[in-house]
């Protein structure tokens, strides 16, 4: 163990164990459609990087992530956060799943936590999480730039993760609330 976050595969028994990366660390691994391609975030840099499945050489994609890559159903784009410059509001870029510059930048709202995306099945629009007032709901965002739509409707908890079966039939979420505590102790000894 180095301590350094690192993208692995292995088969669906937990065998065949097999290092993918080896960099500064790398995290947020999502596989291409066509399973060929492993996509993820490198940590330090915070660029994004695909690498095929079976290892070999990584390639760089962009410089100018900041949150977990969501390829899109048919593999053709990958969404993203950024942001654009310094001190500015992060946006979602969508570029082309072979690297360049970002073909398409939309805005989200102050309170939208864009950090995890992920496409609707049919590949129309990002999916990304909006809390407000400790409330997280699920927003989508049209790719064609039209209005964001709000898609749950909770009245409680957080949402910590969601993502859509491959089949793009069901969706699952992730939901709790945060509880924290605070305690002051006197005349320990």
């Amino acid at each position: 163990m180095t301590g350094v976050l690192h993208i692995w595969r292995m088969d669906f028994g937990g065998g065949n164990l097999k290092q993918l990366t080896n960099g500064s660390g790398e995290t947020y691994a999502q596989i291409t459609p066509d399973g060929r391609f492993v996509i993820y975030a490198e940590l330090n840099t915070r660029t994004l990087s695909k690498i095929p499945i079976d290892g070999g050489e990584a390639t760089s994609l962009t410089d100018i992530n900041e949150g977990r890559p969501a390829i899109s159903p048919d593999g053709k784009l990958i969404a993203f956060r950024y942001q654009p410059e310094p001190g500015k509001a992060y946006q979602i870029a969508i570029m082309s799943a072979a690297g360049g510059p970002v073909l398409k930048s939309l805005e989200a709202a102050a309170t939208a936590e864009t950090r995890q995306l992920s496409w609707t099945p049919d590949g129309r629009a990002l999916v990304y999480l909006d809390t407000r007032g400790g409330v997280s709901n699920l927003w989508t965002q049209p790719v064609d730039g039209g209005q964001a739509a709000q898609l749950t409707d909770f009245r409680a908890d957080r949402i910590y993760g969601f993502d859509f079966s491959p089949d793009g039939k069901w969706l699952g979420i992730s939901r709790g609330n945060a509880s924290t505590d605070v305690v002051l102790f006197n005349n320990v000894k």
